[in-house]
Protein backbone atom coordinates (compact mmCIF):
# COMPACT_ATOMS: atom_id res chain seq x y z
CA UNK A 1 0.00 0.00 0.00
CA UNK A 2 1.51 3.34 -0.98
CA UNK A 3 1.56 6.14 1.55
CA UNK A 4 -0.50 9.18 0.59
CA UNK A 5 0.49 12.68 1.70
CA UNK A 6 -1.86 13.79 4.47
CA UNK A 7 -2.50 17.13 2.73
CA UNK A 8 -3.62 15.29 -0.42
CA UNK A 9 -6.06 13.12 1.54
CA UNK A 10 -7.49 16.11 3.41
CA UNK A 11 -7.89 18.02 0.14
CA UNK A 12 -9.81 15.10 -1.38
CA UNK A 13 -12.12 14.79 1.61
CA UNK A 14 -12.72 18.52 1.94
CA UNK A 15 -12.83 19.38 -1.80
CA UNK A 16 -16.55 18.87 -2.09
CA UNK A 17 -19.46 18.33 0.22
CA UNK A 18 -19.82 14.58 0.09
CA UNK A 19 -22.49 12.66 1.95
CA UNK A 20 -21.21 10.32 4.64
CA UNK A 21 -22.27 6.67 4.30
CA UNK A 22 -21.61 3.58 6.42
CA UNK A 23 -21.48 -0.07 5.52
CA UNK A 24 -23.49 -2.34 7.80
CA UNK A 25 -20.20 -3.65 9.17
CA UNK A 26 -18.97 -0.12 9.99
CA UNK A 27 -22.21 0.66 11.80
CA UNK A 28 -21.81 -2.46 13.96
CA UNK A 29 -18.12 -1.72 14.61
CA UNK A 30 -19.04 1.81 15.69
CA UNK A 31 -21.30 0.35 18.37
CA UNK A 32 -18.80 -2.36 19.41
CA UNK A 33 -15.95 0.16 19.72
CA UNK A 34 -18.11 2.76 21.53
CA UNK A 35 -17.36 5.27 18.75
CA UNK A 36 -20.44 7.31 17.84
CA UNK A 37 -20.83 7.99 14.13
CA UNK A 38 -20.41 11.71 14.80
CA UNK A 39 -16.92 11.07 16.22
CA UNK A 40 -15.93 9.04 13.15
CA UNK A 41 -17.17 11.77 10.81
CA UNK A 42 -15.43 14.46 12.87
CA UNK A 43 -12.14 12.56 12.71
CA UNK A 44 -12.29 11.98 8.96
CA UNK A 45 -13.51 15.42 7.92
CA UNK A 46 -11.89 17.75 10.45
CA UNK A 47 -8.89 16.05 12.04
CA UNK A 48 -5.43 15.56 10.60
CA UNK A 49 -4.49 11.87 10.33
CA UNK A 50 -1.19 10.44 11.52
CA UNK A 51 -0.85 8.23 8.42
CA UNK A 52 -2.79 7.61 5.19
CA UNK A 53 -2.22 4.56 2.99
CA UNK A 54 -4.06 4.00 -0.30
CA UNK A 55 -5.46 0.53 -0.96
CA UNK A 56 -6.47 -1.01 -4.26
CA UNK A 57 -10.21 -0.65 -4.80
CA UNK A 58 -12.22 -3.23 -6.72
CA UNK A 59 -14.63 -0.53 -7.91
CA UNK A 60 -13.54 1.60 -10.89
CA UNK A 61 -13.03 5.32 -10.19
CA UNK A 62 -13.16 4.78 -6.43
CA UNK A 63 -10.27 5.56 -4.10
CA UNK A 64 -9.86 3.49 -0.94
CA UNK A 65 -7.78 4.56 2.05
CA UNK A 66 -6.47 3.14 5.32
CA UNK A 67 -6.40 6.16 7.66
CA UNK A 68 -4.90 6.36 11.16
CA UNK A 69 -5.78 9.03 13.75
CA UNK A 70 -4.27 9.64 17.18
CA UNK A 71 -6.84 8.98 19.84
CA UNK A 72 -4.48 9.70 22.71
CA UNK A 73 -0.73 9.15 23.14
CA UNK A 74 0.15 5.69 21.86
CA UNK A 75 -3.42 4.84 20.84
CA UNK A 76 -4.80 5.15 17.30
CA UNK A 77 -8.09 4.71 15.51
CA UNK A 78 -7.98 3.11 12.09
CA UNK A 79 -10.63 3.79 9.49
CA UNK A 80 -10.96 2.24 6.04
CA UNK A 81 -12.83 4.71 3.83
CA UNK A 82 -13.66 5.03 0.17
CA UNK A 83 -14.14 8.24 -1.76
CA UNK A 84 -16.45 8.24 -4.74
CA UNK A 85 -19.89 9.86 -4.75
CA UNK A 86 -19.74 9.78 -0.96
CA UNK A 87 -17.31 9.27 1.89
CA UNK A 88 -18.06 5.68 2.80
CA UNK A 89 -16.78 4.19 6.03
CA UNK A 90 -16.01 0.50 5.41
CA UNK A 91 -14.70 -0.42 8.86
CA UNK A 92 -13.10 1.05 11.96
CA UNK A 93 -11.02 -0.29 14.80
CA UNK A 94 -8.53 0.46 17.50
CA UNK A 95 -5.08 -0.57 16.33
CA UNK A 96 -2.78 -3.32 17.52
CA UNK A 97 0.56 -2.60 19.19
CA UNK A 98 2.45 -3.51 15.99
CA UNK A 99 0.46 -1.03 13.92
CA UNK A 100 0.68 1.60 16.64
CA UNK A 101 4.46 1.26 16.59
CA UNK A 102 4.53 1.49 12.79
CA UNK A 103 2.32 4.58 12.74
CA UNK A 104 4.14 6.19 15.66
CA UNK A 105 7.42 5.56 13.86
CA UNK A 106 6.08 7.00 10.61
CA UNK A 107 4.59 9.97 12.45
CA UNK A 108 7.90 10.72 14.18
CA UNK A 109 9.60 11.07 10.77
CA UNK A 110 7.38 14.02 9.79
Amino acid sequence: MPEVPIKEFLALVRSKKLAFAYTTHAGLRSIECFLPRQVCEQDIINESPALVMEQVSEIPHERKFDVYYHQKPGVFRRYVVTLNDSIRLITLMHTSKDIQNLVAGEDNKR
